[in-house]
């Protein structure tokens, strides 16, 4: 039994955000959004520090108390979704305690957001082994036809097309009074290199 959790790093792709993080587990076809707390756990379990030592990281890190139940209780999230290498040597560290109440603990010895793993919708298998056409979810460049998946709107989208792409349905990041611009200038914006003008003034992808 050991107290140093190492996080997997063997058929997933790991994307950083300004404070989450995106993992898609390839070998299952699903993908999970991790917010900060529980982000810099899997971050932090390289399988030298101890879960004593990353609460203190954390803490530090963050500049509030991280407790080590807030630390256990992402372990707990990550170990669920098969994202620690080592995860049957960790035991139910909160056994006999409801939800609730593991909650209530966790909330009462930290300062921090409590560590979070949400499921986030993915393509199939098939469809990402062939490649993604434009305007499929995606985490992943490699998912994608067109090998560019966004990393704000997570759609496929042509090459060329920025972060900033817009998808259908959203204005255009520059307001137009004209239909020609609309259409011709302002369609490179979106992923689907189209759009719409709609009178007075309105430029939406479509």
């Amino acid at each position: 039994m050991t107290n140093k959790p190492i996080s997997r790093k063997a058929n997933i792709v790991v994307q950083e955000m300004d404070s989450e993080i995106l993992i898609y587990d390839l070998t299952i076809n699903k993908a999970y959004c991790l917010n900060q707390t529980a982000g810099l756990v899997f971050q932090l379990c390289d399988g030298k520090r101890t879960v004593a030592e990353i609460s203190d990281l954390m803490s530090s890190e963050l500049k509030m108390l991280v407790s080590e139940d807030c630390v256990w209780l992402a372990l707990d999230g990550l170990k669920k979704e098969g994202l620690l290498e080592n995860a049957d040597e960790f035991s139910n560290h909160f056994a006999g305690l409801t939800r609730r109440e593991i909650v209530k603990r966790v909330g009462l010895a930290s300062m921090v957001m409590l560590p979070l793993i949400s499921s986030v919708v993915a393509p199939n298998a098939v469809m990402a082994a062939s490649g993604l056409p434009n305007l499929s979810a995606c985490v992943a460049d490699s998912q994608c036809q067109s090998g560019n998946c966004t990393n704000i709107t997570f759609l496929c989208c042509p090459p060329g097309v920025t972060a900033d792409a817009r998808a259908p349905g959203s204005p255009t990041n520059t307001p137009t009074f004209n239909e020609a611009l609309c259409v011709m200038t302002l369609a490179t914006q979106c992923c689907s290199q189209m759009t719409v003008f709609t009178a007075p003034m309105s430029c939406v992808c479509s």
